[in-house]
């Protein structure tokens, strides 16, 4: 019995060696098939690569050669829809300055027009000095004065400044009609 359990051990270790073999080797040969070889390692190193090999590379410089124009062509778009933004903001702004400024014309034409309408209108209604003054056509010299002040105090453009244009035109055109009365009257008079 012993006899054959030697054996059967002896068996076993020589399937094992054999399988050992056997695996080495078929690793050997995966490994190599993996692994470029020494000469292709040497070819590549000093310029000289197969056919194969040159394919490759010819391929991946022209990727990246398309790679680089791509990026190229993206930078330029980018640049240029840049410019447009720009032109266009420009084109913005300077509409909106026209646009501003044609209103500021048009709002000193209105206000211009206001004050030539109430000029016109006071020019139009030339009234008497005594009516200008309050006063009946045989006041005093005293009562010709106070009622200058009076007046001239009701309607000084400085007290209507606060009110508006409109008034502030008016305040002014009432004190020249005041002013010219008084001095209608002071004239005549003393004459």
């Amino acid at each position: 019995m012993i006899g054959t359990d030697i054996l059967s051990i002896a068996g076993l270790a020589v399937c094992a060696v054999i399988g050992y073999v056997v695996v080495s080797r078929i690793l050997g040969f995966v490994t190599r098939l993996l692994r470029p070889s020494v000469a292709t390692q040497r070819k590549a190193r000093t310029g000289q690569a197969g056919p194969n090999q040159q394919a490759h590379d010819e391929a991946a410089r022209a990727e990246n050669a398309r790679r680089q124009e791509e990026a190229r062509r993206h930078e330029w778009d980018a640049a240029e829809e840049s410019r447009r933004q720009r032109k266009a903001n420009a084109d913005e702004a300077a509409r909106k300055k026209r646009d501003e400024q044609v209103r500021r014309e048009q709002k000193s034409r209105e206000r211009q027009e206001r004050e030539d309408a109430v000029r016109s209108k006071a020019r139009r209604e030339r009234r008497p000095w005594y009516v200008v003054l309050d006063v009946r056509e045989d006041a005093s010299a005293a009562d010709i004065r106070a009622a200058y002040r009076r007046k001239i105090s009701d309607y000084h453009p400085d007290r209507m400044a606060s009110l508006g244009d409109d008034f502030r035109v008016l305040a002014e055109e009432r004190s020249k009609e005041i002013n010219e009365a008084y001095q209608f009257i002071r004239q005549s008079r003393d004459a």
